[in-house]
């Protein structure tokens, strides 16, 4: 891809991430009304930052994946072709799990869950590509395994690691399996583990108070599919 149609890609992202992150911050307002139950506090309004994060985070979407997807796309099958749209349709996904934790401390089935399934099919068209049910099994384990993990950190922990996060670690199993699981969760748990100690030295979090666990994980997730869809 030259650089004329590098710089005219990035005049399309940017000018299409306004629009999309309006409607997302949309979506995202009509999810705190379904499950206001859980909320702590209702928003009065749209928080300052999140329409410019949700358009961060397509645009840093588009960016890293599209020359890729576009170069390797005429020679791709169509199983890869199909990987890679359910791989760009999780990274945003995880963009908006990031924004709803940061501002909510809450993971949400209702977007826990599309990531889940989405994780599933692509194992499942990896493997019907293979020709074989390894793909699928190993990320299901990953699925098992991790979820299971981190349900034991989270009764260590006394809340510290939230069901949500639990939910999240095993979607991220459907989609990563093994071998890119344990890369994600080791980045997360340092990230996480950095950023506790900076809110107790700066004051804003006091020692028995919980966080957003969840932005640590779905970050490095998302660069892991926008990178490796193939």
């Amino acid at each position: 891809m030259g650089k004329n149609s590098i710089y005219l890609l990035s005049v399309f992202l940017f000018a299409l991430s306004v629009p999309v992150a309006e409607a997302t911050s949309r979506c995202v307002d009509f999810l705190y009304r379904k499950n206001a139950a859980l909320l702590a506090v209702f928003p009065a309004g749209v928080p300052r930052l999140r329409r410019p994060l949700l358009a961060l985070g397509f645009f840093a979407c588009g960016f890293l994946f599209l020359p890729a997807m576009m170069s390797d796309w005429p020679e791709a099958a169509p199983p890869e072709k199909i990987s890679c749209l359910l791989s760009l349709a999780g990274a945003f996904l995880l963009f908006v799990i990031t924004v709803t934790d940061a501002e909510q401390r809450l993971i949400f089935d209702d977007t826990t869950l599309p990531l889940a399934l989405l994780g599933l099919a692509r194992a499942a068209v990896l493997s019907l590509a293979a020709a074989n049910y390894a793909p699928l099994l190993e990320n299901l384990a990953a699925a098992l395994v991790g979820g299971a993990a981190f349900l034991l950190l989270a009764v260590l922990s006394r809340g510290g690691i939230g069901g949500g996060d639990v939910k999240l670690i095993a979607a991220l199993g459907l989609w990563l399996g093994p071998g890119r699981l344990l890369p994600v969760v080791c980045v997360g748990l340092f990230l996480g583990g950095l950023a506790a100690l900076l809110l107790l030295l700066t004051k804003r979090k006091k020692w028995k108070e919980t966080f957003a666990y969840g932005p640590c994980f779905a970050i490095p997730a998302a660069v892991f599919l926008l990178t490796g869809w193939r």
